[in-house]
């Protein structure tokens, strides 16, 4: 299956096709990363764009899977 990508707005990358949940996940540890790898979950929320309680959900995913901590 052919992905065209498109600049969203905020300078990300956007790809039509895929997982969306992979491509959530994805954007949250890029917002981590550029934040100099510690921040808020409401200020990664804005980052990425996405409602606090999705943020959360995917964080606790990411947490348990060892690829976020809590602090």
């Amino acid at each position: 299956m052919a992905q065209t990508e498109t600049q969203s707005t905020d300078g990300r990358v956007q790809t039509d096709g895929g997982v969306q949940s992979v491509h959530r996940a994805l954007d949250v540890l890029e917002a981590l990363a550029a934040a100099g790898g510690s921040a808020s979950l409401g200020d990664l929320a804005s980052a990425c764009g996405l409602p606090t309680p999705t943020l959360h959900r995917l964080a606790g995913t990411l947490a348990d899977r060892g690829y976020l901590r809590h602090t």
